[in-house]
């Protein structure tokens, strides 16, 4: 099996998991394995495995007290310029005013919540969001790393 992945395609890998902080570990070992097969430093691996703990974390915990979700579900799409980490999760929402002025999911002042502040500090762009539809509502954090442009042998 090849070590690196071909930057030419959209790759993109999916896993869904129970809404519990144990399964987190199948997340990063993938993330890991994944960000070790585009050539990444074992720096970047690290600080993305962090956040992406992180991120899941959050949601998880969002997702307890405001949604009946079961499952958090993670994209990664594998692009020649970048890899994109979507993770989510979904479900009917018990309290409409606590949704919507949720402090992780709404666009406010980094420095004021600490855990965002550690994840912005090690990803190269992330992005929270939550989306409401009726009764029922999804969160959504995204990570992005960008990658350098491959080096063409000029010898």
């Amino acid at each position: 099996m090849k070590k690196h992945f071909e930057r030419d395609n959209l790759d993109k890998v999916e896993l869904v998991i129970p809404l519990k902080e144990q399964y987190l570990t199948i997340l990063r070992l993938t993330l890991s394995d994944l960000f070790d097969k585009m050539g990444l430093s074992v720096c970047d691996i690290a600080g993305y495995k962090v956040a992406l703990t992180d991120a899941c974390r959050h949601l998880i915990y969002f997702a307890h007290r405001h949604l009946c979700a079961k499952e958090l579900r993670l994209v990664i799409l594998l692009a020649s310029d970048r890899i994109s980490i979507s993770c989510s999760t979904a479900g009917k929402c018990f309290c409409r005013k606590t949704v919507t002025t949720h402090p992780i999911l709404e666009r406010h002042d980094v420095y004021k919540d600490i855990d965002l502040l550690v994840m912005s500090s090690l990803v190269d762009h992330y992005r929270v969001s939550l989306r409401r539809a009726e009764d029922r509502c999804s969160a959504v954090v995204e990570l992005i790393k960008f990658l350098p442009k491959p080096q063409d042998p000029q010898l």
